[in-house]
C-alpha cells in the first residue's frame, strides 16, 4: 500500500481498504508498521517485489512525491497494480510558480 502518511489520508484509506479486503482474506502491508533495521527504501522494494499486487494513492502527494517514485518502481518491477489518482488537487505555490 503507497499513500501518503498523514491522518486526513491514512485513517480513512486504510479503514476502507480493510473491510474490502477481509472479506477476501487479503492482509495489507505498510512500510510504517514494521520498520526495518536497514534503509527505508529497500525495504518498500522488497514488499513490492514479493506481493501479490500494489495499491497506490495520490491524495496529498503535491509537494511529497514518494508515492510516485514507488508506483514507478511497480511498473517497473512489472508487479500488477491499483493507481488511484485524485483529479482535485490542492494548489501549491514553489516560489512564486502555483501549481
Amino acid at each position: 500500500m503507497g499513500h501518503r502518511f498523514t491522518a486526513s489520508v491514512t485513517d480513512s484509506f486504510r479503514h476502507n481498504l480493510q473491510l474490502v479486503f477481509q472479506s477476501a482474506g487479503i492482509t495489507p502491508k505498510y512500510a510504517d508498521t514494521d520498520m526495518p533495521n536497514g534503509p527505508l527504501f529497500g525495504h518498500i522494494l522488497r514488499h513490492i517485489r514479493e506481493c501479490d499486487f500494489c495499491v497506490f494513492d495520490d491524495r496529498e502527494t503535491e509537494v511529497r512525491p514518494n508515492v510516485f517514485i514507488e508506483l514507478g518502481a511497480a511498473i517497473a518491477l512489472g508487479r500488477p497494480h491499483f493507481y488511484f489518482s485524485f483529479q482535485k488537487k490542492r494548489e501549491v505555490v514553489i516560489g512564486r510558480k502555483r501549481e
